[in-house]
């Protein structure tokens, strides 16, 4: 068995794929290792590069399905990998040269059912910042969770390693935008022991125009407040079992739900669905708000500021 595998769905991107998995097979521990190449019916050469790797690296696997979407992929991967433990790695994006034999290290050492990692935006193609000194600490879910509704950590599933025993219960919802929303969570509560690295080991392209971040249709944005609502009412379930504050999950939903209010009044074509999706957000804004969200960082106050103001002229 594996120590790790690697997931990586694949669609149409032949201008990334190669540095993507090169990023892996050049680094030591290389062969410790499994990587799952999800071809997720690419109309472009992405499919024959992956077979092409996969004919060079044994421990390099490819399934070639017709199209259905990121979470789909993921779950195909995940019912084939050997591997103790799951990471995801977006096929525009890469990993820093030490990240194996780190990782290698940590897994032995701790034993973490989750182990959590940061990462650097790349702007430019090939010009990105690392940061961080490797401190290791360790969390439970409820400081996980505290960190994840106060913006210290994001939702997205790729900035973190997964101890195979998490996905028992857990399928990423296929056909959504924001499918990380709807699952990350679930990882945390169920997680006891979980690492976190002050590292940066994860490089996030942004400069690819098809990335599902850049694109914000209704759809998009409503499958994200769908997301966004089924966590909150988890979460109100999971703290209230707990008898613990739920001040930072309102604020989150708060700040969240401006974010999805001004993208659809922004940036969304105006149909009958946007108004009324508009309406509802804007109603549990107005019902949930709370000016002390300002004391803290890690919301977006000049978002809240511009709603607060618009609302009160209103």
């Amino acid at each position: 068995m594996n120590f790790l595998s690697i997931i990586i769905p694949v669609f149409n991107v032949e201008k990334y794929i190669r540095r993507c998995i090169d990023s892996l097979t050049t680094q030591n521990g290389f062969n410790d290792i499994e990587v799952i190449l999800v071809d997720d019916g690419s109309t472009d050469g992405s499919g024959a590069i992956c077979d092409e790797y996969a004919e060079k690296y044994i421990n390099i696997k490819v399934i070639h399905k017709s199209n259905g979407g990121l979470s789909d992929a993921r779950n195909v991967a995940l019912a084939a990998v050997n591997g103790k433990y799951i990471a995801f790695l977006d096929s525009d994006d890469f990993l820093t040269k030490d990240y194996i034999g780190d990782m290698k290290r940590t897994l032995r050492e701790y034993a973490p059912d989750m182990v959590c990692y940061g990462y650097t935006l790349e702007k430019i193609t090939d010009e990105y910042e690392i940061r961080g000194n490797k401190k290791i600490s360790i969390r439970g879910p409820e400081d996980t969770l505290n960190d994840l509704l106060t913006n210290k950590i994001g939702n997205q599933i790729c900035f973190n390693i997964y101890a195979k025993k998490l996905f028992e219960n857990v399928k990423f919802p296929v056909g959504r935008a924001y499918e990380d929303i709807a699952t990350l969570y679930k990882f945390i509560i169920n997680a006891t022991k979980i690492v976190m690295i002050d590292y940066t080991y994860y490089i996030y392209n942004i400069t690819n125009n098809q990335s599902i971040t850049k694109l914000s249709s209704y759809k998009n944005i409503s499958d994200m407040y769908l997301s966004l609502n089924e966590q909150y009412k988890a979460l109100i379930e999971y703290f209230n079992r707990l008898g613990k504050d739920k001040k930072f999950l309102n604020y989150y939903m708060v700040d969240k739900s401006i974010y999805v209010y001004l993208k659809l009044t922004r940036e969304v074509k105006k149909t009958n669905e946007s108004f009324e999706l508009i309406k509802r957000v804007e109603q549990f804004i107005i019902e949930n708000d709370d000016w002390r969200i300002l004391k803290y960082k890690g919301y977006n106050w000049k978002k809240y500021i511009y709603f607060r103001v618009t609302h009160i002229l209103k």
